[in-house]
């Protein structure tokens, strides 16, 4: 599978992991389970998306296509995106797809450092709510 969801790691916090090529088809899926695991979730919690891009090796070209997938990045309780990886190609096209959302859009090479930045804007150690 082109893509992993997990959310096991801490409930305010959902793990997207692309892998590979990831097609159109891949990223339609993708909003629909994130969509899918924010609905279940009480209206006023807060929630960040992590991106690892370590392992992605081909995206479709079309940014504007991938953009309009992710209905899920104008959410409110979406509050933060963290790219992690390296590749500028992957952290550019990440960029055009993240850029026009709602949320507070950062990269890092490391997980550790997107778990750091998660505890300093307070997401994992308050009661995250409004």
């Amino acid at each position: 599978m082109p893509f992993y969801l997990d959310v096991e790691a801490h409930p305010a916090v959902i793990n997207l992991t692309l892998v590979g090529a990831v097609s159109l088809e891949d990223f339609r899926q993708i909003d629909a389970e994130v969509s899918a695991y924010l609905d279940e979730q009480a209206p006023e919690m807060r929630f960040a998306l992590l991106v690892d891009v370590h392992e992605t090796s081909t995206l479709p070209r079309d940014y504007r296509q991938l953009r309009g997938t992710q209905t899920y990045i104008n959410r409110l309780e979406l509050r933060y995106i963290a790219v992690i990886g390296s590749n500028k190609f992957m952290r550019f096209m990440m960029l055009l797809i993240f850029s026009l959302g709602r949320a507070t859009l950062t990269f890092y090479d490391t997980p550790e450092q997107a778990w750091q930045y998660l505890h300093q804007v307070q997401l994992l150690s308050e009661a995250r709510t409004g």
